[in-house]
C-alpha cells in the first residue's frame, strides 16, 4: 500500500455544485458523511438512505 495518496496530482480548486448532497436534496432526504469531489466539485453522500457515492459518480 502506498504511504501517500497516489492521485493528489488530480486535485484542483473547485466550487461545490450544491449546498449538500445533490441526490438527497432532490428527494428531500438527509445525508450522512457529505463529500465533495476535489476534481469536479460534485457534492454527494458516502452513506445514508440513498448511498449516493460521490466517488463513483465523478465525471473527471
Amino acid at each position: 500500500m502506498a504511504d501517500t495518496c497516489t492521485h493528489l496530482d488530480t486535485v484542483t480548486e473547485v466550487t461545490p455544485t450544491s449546498d449538500g448532497c445533490e441526490d438527497c436534496l432532490r428527494i428531500g432526504s438527509q445525508w450522512v458523511h457529505l463529500r465533495m469531489c476535489m476534481r469536479c466539485g460534485l457534492m454527494g453522500s458516502q452513506a445514508g438512505p440513498t448511498s449516493c457515492g460521490v466517488s463513483k459518480r465523478c465525471d473527471r
